[in-house]
C-alpha cells in the first residue's frame, strides 16, 4: 500500500540544551521517523568508471555476480592490485579468466564494511577478459601495472590446505611443501584462515631460512589473503611458517625462472622516526635505474582510514592505491611497481602510519607501468549520502564493534509474527557494520523518553531495547510516527552504551513486508550511530522512507556510513 511521503524529523537532546538528561550522564540522541512506502526500488547498472574521489561511493558489484573486464591482449598475464571497499557482509573475491570458469580458490577475504587490497596475478582469456567476482555486494577497484607474455600463469592449484586436516598449524610451526622445479620463482595467494591468535605468516625457500620470504601479519579470528612471489629452494620447496595457531592455504598460479625472487631487503622502516603524517611521501633508492621492483608494503600503527601508494618518484603519484587500512591496523600487501630513471621509489600515505618496504624482486624481465584503473564501481558523486548522529574527538559516536555481543531485547506487543523480519534487519545491520547485534530475549517494558527509556525491568544485560507499542504507552510516539530510534552515549562522548527503538504497531500493519524490514533497518541504523541523509531518497537513512528506499537493501551512502560506525573504524579502547 502506498503512503504519501511525509518528511521525518530528527531531535538531538543533550544536557547543554536543557532537554531531558539521562541519569547516568552522556548525550541522548533520538530520531522520529514517519511514513514508509511500498518497497519499490530503483535499478542501476554496474559499469567500470573513471578514477573517483576516495570519499564517494555509489553502485556496488552485486553479491554472487562477476564483472568481466577487458584487461590485455588475449592470453597475456596481468598483475595488479584488487581493492575491496564497503562490502555489505563477510565474503571473498575470485579473479579469473572469464572463459575458463570460476575457480574454487579465493583472491581476497573481507569482513563487513571493511577495506582490503591484495596483489593478483592472472591470465587474460582468449578474448583478453578477466572476471572479478564477489560473494557479497561490494565496491571493487582493479589497478593494473603489468601485461606480459614473459610469464605463464595457470588456474590456481591448491598446494597447501590445512583446513582439510584435523587441526590447524600450531604456533611457531613450519610446513614444507614441494611447489616447483629447483630455483623457480612461484607466484600464489597465501590465505590465513580462522587464526586462533594474532601473528605473522612467512613464506620462504626452506633452505634459506625464514628471513628469505615475505611476511603476512594477521589478527585473531581473521581470514585474509596476500598475493606473493617467492623462490623455491634447490629442492623446489617452500616453507610456510606461522607464529600463531591458524589454518593456511596456498593457491599457486605461476612457476617461472624469468623472475628471480631473492631474500627480502628492508629498504624502508619508519618506526625509528616520527610517525609519518597524513599526506607524507617517503623516498628510497630501490634499484640502479628504471626497473621493475616487487616486495611487501606494510602499514603499521595507522592513525586513521587511508591507503599507501608506491610509485617512481619522478613519474608522479598515480590515482591508485596498493594497501588499504583502517585505524589501528597492521596491513601488508605485496606490490609490483616501476622505479623512476634514477631508481628511486616513493611511497605516499594518505593517513598517519608507519611504513615498511621489504623488497625481494628487481627485474627487467617484465615491465611495470603506472597503475591503470581498469575497473572501478565508484563514480564521482557528492559525499553527503550519509551522516553521523554524533561526532567526538575520536570520530563518530558508535558502539565498540569488538565486543562479543550487543544484546537486543524485544517487547513484541501484538507483533510476535514480526520476529523473522526483525532478525533480517538485525542481520543486515550486523553485516554492514560488524557490530555484533544479537537477539537476546524478550521484554515487557517500553522505552520512554522521560524515564531513561524503560530499561528498568528489561532483562539483565540488555544493550538495546526494541518495543512494538502505541503512542499512549510511550512519549516517543505521537500517532503520526511509524517509529523512533536512538541511543545514549557515555559521558566521554564517543562510545554508545544503550540503544532504543519503538515501533507504532497500529500504523505498521498498513505496510508490506519489504517496507517493514526497511523501517527496522532504518531505526537500528540510528541505534548504531547514523543520522538522516540529505536529499538522496535512494538511501535507507533518508528522512522519508518511500518508494525509492524500501527494497531491504542499503544504499551506497548507507553502506559507507555504516562501515565508519563499525569495524571499518576499528575497535574502541
Amino acid at each position: 500500500m502506498m503512503v504519501a511521503a511525509v518528511a521525518a524529523s530528527a531531535v538531538v537532546v543533550s544536557p547543554p540544551l536543557g532537554g531531558p538528561v539521562d541519569p547516568a550522564g552522556g548525550q541522548v540522541v533520538r530520531f522520529t521517523d514517519l511514513a514508509v512506502g511500498d518497497g519499490t526500488a530503483p535499478t542501476s547498472a554496474v559499469a567500470p568508471m573513471a578514477a573517483a574521489d576516495d570519499s564517494s561511493f555509489t553502485v556496488r558489484v552485486a553479491g554472487g555476480t562477476a564483472v568481466p573486464v577487458r584487461v590485455a591482449n588475449p592470453g597475456q598475464v596481468v598483475m595488479g592490485t584488487l581493492t575491496v571497499l564497503d562490502p555489505v557482509g563477510a565474503g571473498h573475491t575470485r579473479v579469473y579468466p572469464c572463459a575458463e570458469g570460476r575457480p574454487e580458490a579465493s583472491t581476497s577475504n573481507y569482513r563487513a564494511g571493511g577495506r582490503i587490497a591484495n596483489f593478483v596475478t592472472v591470465k587474460a582469456d582468449a578474448n583478453g577478459y578477466v572476471c572479478f567476482y564477489s560473494t557479497a555486494s561490494a565496491h571493487l577497484l582493479w589497478d593494473q601495472v603489468v601485461e606480459t607474455n614473459a610469464v605463464a600463469a595457470h588456474k590456481p592449484v591448491r598446494l597447501l590446505n590445512t583446513v582439510a586436516e584435523p587441526a590447524p598449524l600450531k604456533a611457531n610451526s613450519t610446513r614444507r611443501v614441494k611447489v616447483a622445479a629447483p630455483g623457480q620463482t612461484v607466484v600464489g595467494n597465501l590465505t590465513v584462515v580462522r587464526a586462533a591468535g594474532s601473528g605473522t605468516a612467512l613464506v620462504y625457500p626452506c633452505a634459506e631460512g625464514p628471513l628469505a620470504g615475505p611476511a603476512t601479519p594477521f589478527t585473531i579470528g581473521s581470514t585474509m589473503a596476500n598475493g606473493l612471489m617467492v623462490k623455491a629452494d634447490a629442492k623446489g620447496e617452500v616453507c610456510f611458517f606461522t607464529s600463531a595457531a591458524t589454518h593456511l592455504l596456498w593457491d599457486q598460479s605461476v612457476e617461472t625462472k624469468v623472475l628471480t625472487a631473492k631474500q627480502p631487503q628492508r629498504l624502508l622502516d619508519t618506526r625509528s622516526q616520527r610517525l609519518p603524517s597524513a599526506g607524507a611521501t617517503l623516498r628510497i633508492k630501490a634499484a640502479a635505474g628504471r626497473q621493475t621492483v616487487a616486495g611487501t608494503l606494510t602499514a603499521m600503527l595507522t592513525g586513521g582510514m587511508g591507503y599507501l601508494t608506491p610509485y617512481g618518484c619522478a613519474d608522479g603519484r598515480p590515482a591508485a592505491s596498493v594497501t588499504a587500512y583502517t585505524a589501528g591496523q597492521t596491513v601488508s600487501t605485496y606490490a609490483v611497481v616501476r622505479t623512476d630513471a634514477k631508481g628511486d621509489l616513493c611511497i605516499y600515505t594518505s593517513a598517519p602510519a608507519h611504513v615498511l618496504w621489504d623488497q625481494n624482486v628487481v627485474t627487467t624481465a617484465i615491465t611495470a607501468h603506472a597503475p591503470v584503473r581498469k575497473l572501478e564501481t565508484r563514480p564521482r558523486t557528492e559525499s553527503s549520502r550519509y551522516a553521523f548522529a554524533g561526532l567526538a574527538a575520536g570520530g563518530p559516536v558508535r558502539w565498540n564493534p569488538c565486543v562479543p555481543a550487543v544484546r537486543v531485547a524485544v517487547n513484541w506487543g501484538t507483533q510476535a509474527a514480526e520476529q523473522a523480519n526483525v532478525l533480517t534487519a538485525l542481520q543486515r545491520v550486523r553485516d554492514a557494520t560488524g557490530v555484533p547485534l544479537v537477539l537476546s530475549g524478550t521484554s515487557s517494558t517500553v522505552p520512554r523518553f522521560s524515564n531513561s527509556f524503560g530499561f528498568v525491568g528489561a532483562p539483565a544485560n540488555t544493550d538495546v531495547l526494541l518495543a512494538f507499542t502505541q503512542p499512549g504507552a510511550t512519549d516517543l510516539l505521537t500517532g503520526k510516527e511509524y517509529g523512533s530510534g536512538g541511543f545514549v552515549n557515555d559521558a566521554n562522548g564517543q562510545r554508545i552504551r544503550r540503544g532504543f527503538v519503538v515501533i507504532d504497531q497500529k500504523l505498521l500493519a498498513k505496510q508490506g513486508q519489504a517496507a517493514r524490514v526497511a523501517l527496522y533497518m532504518h531505526e537500528l541504523a540510528h541505534v548504531v550511530g547514523l543520522d538522516h541523509t540529505g536529499a538522496d531518497a535512494t538511501q535507507v537513512m533518508h528522512p522519508t522512507l518511500g518508494k525509492g528506499n524500501t527494497s531491504g537493501s542499503w544504499g551506497n551512502g548507507d553502506v559507507s556510513g555504516l562501515r565508519q560506525v563499525g569495524l571499518g573504524a576499528g575497535c574502541l579502547p
